[in-house]
């Protein structure tokens, strides 16, 4: 991202990032949910998905984001991601004030009280690979159930944005708990919706 676009982002925001840091442990899985995307047809390139929340005092931009653990906040600035070439952002969808209060007060809302989704990272893979080798009767072992109109007690990272959008009434990719980084970076590149560095 260019700085004009860095200084475009605004609450309620989407960056769909590359994850290029880290252990052993966060590397595995980056390349599994690259290796599941593409298993399905979807970008691979992309392996997290992160809220733009808020600037503070200092000018510190920070996000919000589903992680092994619990849903928290980010330092974007401290992270890489903004000025990686790769980052996508949904920075030109149309969003009202309001809007932007509904995703971030949605997704705020479910810091340090919602776990990680492991079951739907398990269950999102094992369709990948069942797609793939041609297994049908895999897909019927992964159909748990879905939030509706509920509050999640478990996401992803992209299952929260997917679910802060839609209580925000702002189209999205796939609605609800299966919702991965992989269809967040199809549907920005299909809506042309993608920063593009300049």
């Amino acid at each position: 991202m260019t700085p004009s676009q860095i200084a475009a982002l605004k609450p309620g925001d989407v960056l769909v990032v590359r994850m290029r840091r880290g252990g052993w442990l966060a590397r595995l899985g980056a390349w599994a949910i690259s290796l599941g995307a593409r298993m399905e047809g979807r970008p691979g390139t992309w392996q997290h998905v992160v809220i733009v929340s808020h600037r503070d005092t200092r000018g510190t931009l920070w996000g919000i984001q589903g992680q092994p653990g619990v849903v928290g906040w980010v330092s974007l600035d401290d992270t890489g991601w903004l000025t990686d070439f790769d980052t996508l952002s949904n920075l030109v969808q149309p969003k009202t004030a309001d809007q932007r209060y509904a995703i971030t007060l949605a997704a705020q809302a479910l810091i340090g009280k919602v776990d990680y989704d492991w079951a739907a990272i398990v269950g999102d893979s094992a369709q990948a690979v069942a797609a793939v080798a041609g297994l049908k009767w895999v897909e019927g072992l992964w159909h748990a159930k879905t939030w509706g109109d509920e509050v999640p007690a478990h996401v992803v990272c992209s299952s929260l944005a997917s679910w802060a959008y839609g209580r925000a009434g702002l189209d999205g990719p796939r609605a609800g708990r299966w919702c991965t980084p992989g269809d967040w970076a199809a549907w920005i590149i299909s809506q042309r919706l993608q920063v593009e560095p300049s």
